[in-house]
C-alpha cells in the first residue's frame, strides 16, 4: 500500500478536499484495470481515482504512461489491500461514488484447472465482502466484470461457431471453477441491486488481449503466449496443442474500457451485457495472424510446427444488447489489435533482455533495523552475497541522534551506506506500537484493538509501550515488516526484482550465497536453526509475490486481532510462552499461499562492542583471532550450521587478511 491515509468514515481513503466524482478500481494494477485507470484519469482530476490491488498479478508499472510517469500518485492513490478481508473491505470502500470491481483470481488454463477450489473460493469471497461494503457505505454505482467462461459447458465445447447470448448460462454448467465464480458473481450483484440501495452494471467479456497482458506460460492466455513464442523463435518452438479448430471471440483491451465507461453512463440496472466483436476466429487462424505479423516486424522467418495450446473451447457472441443499450461496438480489428500488442511486447521483452542493469534473476537484499555487525560483517555481505548474486542492497534503518548520516557516528557505517542502492529511515520510537497502529488499518471502533494481544506474553511485542510490558524489542521487527512492505509497493521496487533476501545487517557470511536458481520459487525459504519451538524470523528468501505475503504478517495480525487471538488460544501454547518465532510459525501455517522450506545458511549473527543488544550479548571465544577480540557470536546454533559450508575457515582467513587493521579496534 502507498501512504493511503484514512480520513474517517465519510471519506475513507479520499482526502476530504477531493470532490466527486470519486472512483475506486479494484484490480486497478492489472491488465484491464490499469488501462481503465488511465482512461478515467483523462476525465478525473488528481486524487479522484483510487486503485486497490494486492499485486498478485498486477504490476505498478502497468499504471505508468512511461517509465516514472504514473497515471496516479502511487504514494496516496494506490493501496495494497486484501479485499477478501471483511474489515479491510469495509474501510476501503468508502467515500466514492463508483466502484469498478475488476479484481479476481484468474490466470492461464493450467493454473485455473489446478487450483479450482482456491479460485472459486477467493473470487466469491472477495465479491461478497465488496458488495456488503458498498451497501453499508452507500456507494451509488457498482460495476462488475464477468466472463463468458460462465456460459453453458455444452455450448463452450463445440468446435463450430456458437453465438452466445446473455441468457445461455442456464442450465448452470460452467467449464471451470473460475467460470462458476463469475456466474455466481453476476447473480450476487443482481440480487444486491434489487432493493435499490445502489445501481449495478454487469458486463461479460470475451477473450481480452492487449498491452500489459501476461505472456508467461502458467499465467498468460492465448494471444500473448503465441506472440511471445513468435518473438522468441527459434529459442521457443511455435506450436499449438490440438488442431486449433476452436473458435474464439478476441477483444482488444481498449474496446473493453470503452464498454466499462459506457456502462456507467448508460447500462446500469440493465442486466448482463456481453462485450465481444461478433467475429469468430479459430486458434489456428490466430496463430497464423501472429506469425505473419511478427515475421514482418522482426524481419525473420518463423517455422510453424503442429500448432497447439492447452485446449479450452470458446465461442463468439451475439451483440444486440451491447449496441442497443450502450451503442457500443468494437473499434479495433483483430489485425490492428495484434499489431499494437506485438509492438508493446517487442518493446517490453527487448527492454527486459537488453537493459544492462537487469539480470535473469534480479535480486534485492533488504537489511532492516539498525547498522550492526560492523565493517567485517558488511564486507562479507558484499563478498559472498551481493557480488555473486549481482544483487542490489536496500537499507531500512531506525534513525536517531546516534545513527544518522547527518551526525558524527555516521562514518561507523559509511562502508555499508556506500554499498546500498536504496536507503530509507524510520525515526526511532519510544513506543513502536505507533507503527503497529498504522498496520491495524481496518478497525472502525478502536484502531488499537491489537493491544489486546499483549496478553500473549512475554516478548514478541517488546518495545511496545502502553502497558504491554513485553521483554526485549521484537515489535521493532514487526514494525519493519510493515514498513518495508509499504515501501516496496509505494516506490515500485516490488516490480523491479525477481527475488528478495530479507534479513538484518549483523550476519557474517562465511561462504558464497547459493544462486537463486537453487531456491524453489513457490516457497518461502528460511534457514535452519534458532527456531525456539517456532520458526526462525531473522532471514528469508522469496520471490516478488512471496515477499509481500511474508511481510504481511504484521498487517494481518494487527488488523485481525480477534481472529489471531483465537488461533493463538487454539494452538495449545500457553499464554506466557509466546515469542517471535512461534508467531512466525503460526502465521505461516495459517496463511494461504505460504509454503516454508528450509536451507543451510552460510552465515551467523555477530556483535561488536558498539552494538546495542536487547537480548543476547554473544561469545567471542568461538572465532579465530583476531576476530575473537573484535566480534562475538550471538547464537551458537547458527555458527555450527554455517560451518557446514565449504572453505569456512579459509574464507574467514581471507576476510581477516584483506581487511584494514582499523576494523579490528572494536574490542569486545
Amino acid at each position: 500500500m502507498g501512504i493511503c491515509t484514512y480520513y474517517g468514515d465519510e471519506h475513507g481513503f479520499f482526502e476530504p478536499s477531493i470532490k466527486h466524482p470519486r472512483v475506486i478500481v479494484t484490480g486497478g494494477a492489472g491488465f484491464i484495470g490499469s488501462t481503465l485507470v488511465k482512461r478515467l484519469r483523462q476525465t478525473h482530476g488528481p486524487g479522484q481515482v483510487k486503485v486497490f490491488d494486492n499485486l498478485w498479478r498486477g504490476k505498478l508499472e502497468n499504471l505508468a504512461y512511461s517509465p516514472g510517469n504514473y497515471s496516479i500518485d502511487l504514494q496516496t492513490d494506490f493501496c495494497n489491500i486484501d479485499l477478501r478481508n471483511e474489515t479491510a473491505a469495509l474501510q476501503a470502500v468508502r467515500g466514492a461514488k463508483t466502484v469498478f470491481h475488476l479484481a479476481d483470481v484468474v490466470a492461464g488454463v493450467p493454473f485455473l484447472m489446478q487450483y479450482q477450489e482456491a479460485v472459486f473460493g477467493d473470487n466469491t469471497l472477495m465479491l461478497t465482502q465488496i458488495l456488503r461494503a458498498c451497501r453499508k457505505n452507500n456507494i451509488r454505482q457498482f460495476i462488475y466484470a464477468g466472463s463468458t467462461c460462465s456460459s453453458m459447458l455444452q455450448l463452450q465445447t463445440r468446435d463450430w461457431i456458437t453465438g452466445l447470448s446473455e441468457n445461455v448460462t442456464s442450465r448452470a454448467e460452467s467449464e471451470t471453477a473460475y467460470g462458476w465464480s463469475k456466474l455466481i458473481g453476476e447473480y450476487h450483484a443482481q440480487l444486491a441491486q434489487l432493493d435499490g440501495v445502489f445501481d449495478v452494471g454487469l458486463l461479460r467479456f470475451h477473450n481480452v488481449f492487449g498491452p500489459h497482458s501476461d505472456w508467461s506460460t502458467n499465467f498468460g492466455q492465448a494471444v500473448p503466449i503465441l506472440i511471445r513464442k513468435a518473438i522468441q523463435f527459434p529459442k521457443e518452438t511455435y506450436n499449438l496443442v490440438g488442431a486449433g479448430s476452436q473458435y474464439r471471440d478476441l477483444l482488444f483491451v481498449e474496446d473493453v474500457v470503452d464498454a466499462l465507461v459506457l456502462v456507467q453512463e448508460k447500462g446500469l440496472n440493465k442486466g448482463v451485457i456481453q462485450i465481444g466483436t461478433e467475429e469468430a476466429t479459430t486458434v489456428r487462424q490466430l496463430a497464423l495472424t501472429i506469425r505473419e505479423m511478427v515475421q514482418r516486424k522482426m524481419n525473420k522467418t518463423i517455422v510453424s510446427h503442429h500448432l497447439t495450446l492447452p485446449a479450452i473451447h470458446e465461442h463468439n457472441y451475439e451483440g444486440d444488447r451491447a449496441w442497443k443499450l450502450l451503442q457500443w461496438t468494437a473499434n479495433h480489428t483483430l489485425t490492428r489489435g495484434i499489431s499494437i500488442t506485438v509492438d508493446w511486447m517487442l518493446h517490453a521483452m527487448n527492454k527486459t533482455v537488453s537493459a544492462p542493469s537487469l539480470h535473469s534473476d534480479r535480486v534485492l537484499a533488504i537489511l532492516i533495523g539498525n547498522p550492526r555487525g560492523g565493517p567485517l560483517a558488511w564486507k562479507s555481505l558484499n563478498t559472498h552475497v551481493l557480488t555473486p548474486l549481482k544483487a542490489d542492497l536496500m537499507l531500512y534503518f531506525g534513525k536517531s541522534d546516534a545513527r544518522s548520516e547527518n551526525n558524527v557516528s555516521f562514518p561507523y557505517w559509511a562502508d555499508l551506506h556506500d554499498m546500498a542502492k536504496y536507503i530509507f529511515f524510520e525515526r526511532e520510537h519510544n513506543d513502536w506500537g505507533v507503527v503497529l497502529d498504522q498496520a491495524s488499518l481496518g478497525h472502525d471502533a478502536r484502531p488499537t484493538d491489537w493491544l489486546d494481544l499483549c496478553k500473549f506474553a512475554p516478548q514478541w511485542l517488546g518495545a511496545v509501550g502502553r502497558g504491554c510490558n513485553h521483554k526485549a524489542g521484537a515489535a521493532i521487527q514487526l514494525a519493519f515488516r510493515y514498513l518495508v512492505q509499504q515501501k516496496l509497493v509505494s516506490t515500485g521496487l516490488i516490480n523491479q526484482y525477481d527475488h528478495f533476501i530479507y534479513t538484518r545487517s549483523d550476519f557474517l557470511y562465511a561462504c558464497d550465497y547459493p544462486p537463486m536458481s537453487a531456491f524453489d520459487s513457490s516457497s518461502l525459504w528460511i534457514p535452519w536453526g534458532e527456531d525456539y519451538d517456532g520458526l526462525n524470523d531473522r532471514h528469508m528468501i522469496t520471490t516478488r509475490k512471496g515477499i509481500l505475503l511474508a511481510l504481511n504478517l504484521t498487517r494481518s495480525i494487527m488488523s485481525e486481532p480477534a481472529r489471531w487471538a483465537a488461533i493463538f488460544d487454539q494452538s495449545g501454547i500457553a499464554r506466557h510462552a509466546w515469542n517471535p518465532e512461534r508467531i512466525n510459525m503460526l502465521y505461516c501455517n495459517f496463511t494461504r499461499g505460504i509454503r516454508v522450506r528450509r536451507f543451510l545458511h552460510p552465515a551467523f549473527i555477530v556483535k561488536t562492542a558498539a552494538d546495542v543488544a536487547r537480548w543476547t550479548q554473544g561469545d567471542g571465544r568461538l572465532l579465530p583471532p583476531p576476530l575473537s577480540t573484535t566480534l562475538s557470536v550471538k547464537y551458537h546454533t547458527e555458527l555450527r550450521v554455517s560451518q557446514q559450508c565449504p572453505l569456512w575457515m579459509a574464507n574467514l582467513e581471507t576476510l581477516i587478511r584483506t581487511s584494514p587493521k582499523k576494523w579490528f579496534v572494536y574490542a569486545r
